[in-house]
């Protein structure tokens, strides 16, 4: 019987001790010990589940087990929505996705990203970059800056708000219910950095051709000139927010972008938004390379760290009882 039904039929103190009901068979009891243990019963009595109930279960399990599907039962409820996709086909969809090409899995895991960002944010950096280009000549006339280029000063800008804006859940509640999905924060992370990354990569190939073939100068150097910085202010963005949470992060990149700006050709080859021309080019870009290496090398570190600590801290959930508690 029932450890807790035991302590509430024995605090009358006036009936046979329960220990002793044990061993004895309900028709034996008294009509005051029926009568109380009928009152009690209704507390743990649990409703069957509904025909809708089993059929969801039934559909969550499905996919995981490796019978052929045929052979299961089957519960239809004729009050469901046809429309929506069961619950079941979309995780075997997903299952199957996974003996996809590596492609087809990268396809799958950007696509919500970019169903995510707003149409402000393709429009908005789509005009960004439209005016930059339509600056060129502006700078180009009145020699505003001999060393750099709007292009080249617009790119890490872009890409310093872009990537706090498409992370701004980091650090937040919504981020913890992000967590919960099946999507490591190494792959969230990816997925967000990666759509916003090509989108930039993309615009601004298209406005190098557009400045060089105006121009008459090699793209090579020109893209290189902007793609440094670029990466630069993406590494050390994450670094730094990973670290510093989104408004430190964004002030702080900002300052640094401004400081850029406003030192100029004073900075030597620690100005890293050079122009090709410019004296210190080869040597700002290496230093440029070296620091985004070295800040991927830290995103890489304390996306391992998060994982590890995930996996963990699961795995203790399932040994301790009580949600962990010893």
């Amino acid at each position: 019987m029932d450890n807790k039904l035991k302590v509430i039929l024995n605090k009358g103190n006036t009936m046979t001790p329960i220990d002793e009901l044990d061993s004895i068979e309900f028709e034996s009891l008294s009509e005051q010990e029926r009568e109380r243990l009928n009152q009690m019963l209704p507390r743990y009595t649990v409703a069957e589940p509904t025909t809708r109930q089993t059929a969801m279960l039934i559909d969550k399990l499905m996919p995981l087990l490796d019978t052929d599907q045929a052979e299961l039962p089957r519960f239809t409820d004729q009050t469901s929505s046809s429309v929506q996709p069961r619950f079941a086909d979309q995780l075997h969809h997903d299952r199957v996705a996974l003996s996809q090409s590596l492609s087809a899995r990268f396809v799958r895991t950007v696509m919500p990203q970019i169903v995510l960002l707003s149409g402000w944010f393709w429009a908005g950096s789509l005009l960004a970059v439209i005016i930059s280009v339509m600056f060129m000549r502006i700078f180009e006339q009145f020699e505003l800056l001999t060393s750099s280029n709007p292009i080249i000063m617009m790119a890490p800008l872009l890409s310093l708000v872009a990537i706090i804006y498409a992370c701004r859940s980091y650090g937040t509640s919504m981020f913890e219910l992000e967590r919960s999905f099946p999507l490591s924060p190494a792959k969230w992370i990816t997925s967000k950095i990666t759509v916003v990354l090509c989108y930039y990569i993309a615009l601004f190939v298209l406005a190098s051709f557009i400045f060089t073939w105006h121009n008459d100068r090699a793209i090579v150097p020109f893209t290189i000139s902007w793609l440094v910085p670029l990466c630069l202010y993406s590494s050390v963005t994450l670094a730094l927010l990973l670290r510093l949470g989104n408004v430190t992060t964004a002030f702080t990149m900002t300052g640094l972008w401004l400081a850029q700006i406003i030192g100029s050709e004073k900075l030597g080859p620690l100005f890293l938004l050079g122009d090709s021309e410019y004296t210190y080019w080869a040597f700002s870009k290496i230093i440029g390379a070296l620091v985004s290496l070295l800040a991927l090398a830290y995103i890489l570190f304390h996306l391992r760290k998060k994982d590890t600590w995930s996996v963990q801290n699961h795995n203790l959930k399932n040994i301790l009882p009580s949600g962990g508690k010893s």
